[in-house]
């Protein structure tokens, strides 16, 4: 019986902060990449033309998932 409480307890606190949590690991992947690019190549490599659009595409994406995910509410 405990067992079956501390599951329903741990679901329970992944459904009310599991978009948090996931905004914080997009946040720190993004920042690391970052740090990491900066690392390699230095300031000039961050503002390329490439890495521009790849950073359009992926807010394009972010976008769509967003709007996804009111419609189905």
């Amino acid at each position: 019986m405990y067992n079956a409480e501390l599951r329903v307890e741990k679901i329970e606190f992944i459904r009310n902060h599991g978009k948090f949590i996931t905004n914080i690991l997009v946040v720190l992947l993004v920042v690391m990449a970052v740090y990491t690019k900066l690392q390699e190549n230095g300031m000039d490599a961050l503002f390329k033309l490439t890495d521009l659009y790849i950073l359009a595409g992926g807010l394009l994406g972010l976008l769509v998932v967003r709007f996804l995910s009111k419609r189905k509410k």
